[in-house]
This record gives C-alpha cells, sequence and structure tokens, in this order.
C-alpha cells in the first residue's frame, strides 16, 4: 500500500511525503480486528523521487525537488525556512511522486491493473521504464516527471 501525504507538519513547514506499506496478517494488532500496516526497509525499497510546489499568500509559487540517490521505502520533503506561524495548508501544495519499479515487473504490473489505482486519476504509469507517477494538489500539471 502507498500512503501520501501533504501538508504543514507542526514545526518542519509544508511539505508532503510517501510510503510503502504492508499488512501482515499475523501482526496481533491484526488479529485483535485492527487495521495495522508495517515496513520493510529490507526488501521493500525503491528509487523514488519527489517535487512540491508551494503557493504562497499572493500566489507566487516556489519549486523543490528531492532525488535521493539510494532507494527508499519512504520519501518526504519539507520546507523548513518556511515553517512559521503561519500554516499552509494542504490546498496550497501540490506534490509529485514517481517509484521506479525496475527490476520488478512483476510488481508494476500487478500494481498498474490494481483496481484501487488503474481508474484513479491521480496515478499515471510509464511501461516504458515501469515508472508510476503520482501527482496530486491544485496545480497537478505545473511539473510532472518525464
Amino acid at each position: 500500500m502507498f500512503w501520501v501525504w501533504r501538508g504543514d507538519y507542526m514545526n518542519l513547514g509544508p511539505g508532503a511525503e510517501l510510503g510503502i506499506y504492508f499488512r501482515d496478517e499475523r501482526n496481533d494488532l491484526y488479529l485483535l480486528g485492527y487495521e495495522h500496516w508495517e515496513i520493510d526497509s529490507d526488501d521493500l525499497t525503491f528509487p523514488m523521487g519527489m517535487k512540491l510546489a508551494i503557493r504562497n499568500m499572493i500566489g507566487k509559487y516556489s519549486y523543490y525537488e528531492y532525488n535521493p540517490s539510494e532507494q527508499q521505502w519512504w520519501i518526504t520533503s519539507f520546507v523548513v525556512e518556511r515553517a512559521s506561524v503561519f500554516t499552509v495548508g494542504p490546498d496550497r501544495i501540490a506534490a509529485t511522486f514517481w517509484v521506479d519499479f525496475t527490476g520488478r515487473e512483476g510488481m508494476y504490473n500487478a500494481f498498474r491493473t490494481s483496481p484501487s489505482y488503474n481508474i484513479n486519476e491521480y496515478w499515471t504509469f510509464n511501461d516504458n521504464n515501469h515508472r508510476a507517477t503520482l501527482t496530486f494538489g491544485e496545480e497537478r500539471s505545473c511539473f510532472l516527471f518525464q
């Protein structure tokens, strides 16, 4: 499962994150009837990147990009210098994330054809490079990854 969030996170400032989680049906919380998701930081890591566009009070955009060289199970970026007493709501933040499934084409195809994602307007898929891209926010077309 991909968990995605955007907003103003307390003292960190505006930003967004995407993480990959799985449900372990052997987990005690799951067995007790609770919805519980876990991480696998060894086997569920991928090349990932992200971009943010943040609109200020007068309508001007600032753009930020983060493309770590190592594989991730979770990627996040916050604009700390924008942290202040004035909250930047999610309606002023657009985020684009990409996940590269190269070498895991079976997982890519299962994800791409999943009823939960293939009808979702926020995900796009590039079958040539096995990359899934999620873009959401007020100005979705301002910075799509190619």
